[in-house]
């Protein structure tokens, strides 16, 4: 009997070590699965973040170009609306020298007037009197 007993736990250590050896087959294969598709998890990740990644710097890239842009159309401007400036100081003079000028206008027509007016009192003045000179003779 105890040639058989040993026979028996021959068999089943002969058994245990082969379905040990099965489980760690099936384990291996199971395990290499999940290493492919966390392979390809993290290509597909990678992939992603570098997609991601192009698109910022694609983006940082054309942000960067628009910065400049308007740096160099903020100059123009500014140095436009300088000119524009520079322009209306010129013209509010040109309106204050017009005013004076037509000002200086005013009192020469004015002055005129008078010496007209008063031109015409001594015109008046020497024709009523050789009237009245011709009219004694």
């Amino acid at each position: 009997e105890c040639s058989q007993t040993m026979s028996v736990i021959q068999q089943l250590i002969k058994e245990h070590r082969c379905e040990t050896a099965k489980l760690r087959e099936e384990q291996d294969i199971r395990i290499n699965e999940a290493n492919e598709c966390l392979n390809d998890m993290s290509a597909v990740m990678v992939d992603s973040v570098n997609n991601e990644i192009c698109e910022v710097f694609n983006t940082q890239h054309v942000l960067e170009a628009e910065a400049k842009e308007l740096q160099v159309q903020t100059q123009r401007f500014a140095k436009q609306t300088h000119n524009w400036i520079a322009l209306f100081d010129q013209f509010n003079k040109s309106l204050k020298e017009l005013g004076d000028v037509s000002h200086w206008a005013k009192c020469i027509e004015s002055d005129v007037k008078t010496l007209v007016a008063t031109m015409d009192a001594v015109a008046e003045n020497k024709r009523t009197t050789r009237a009245a000179a011709v009219a004694k003779q």
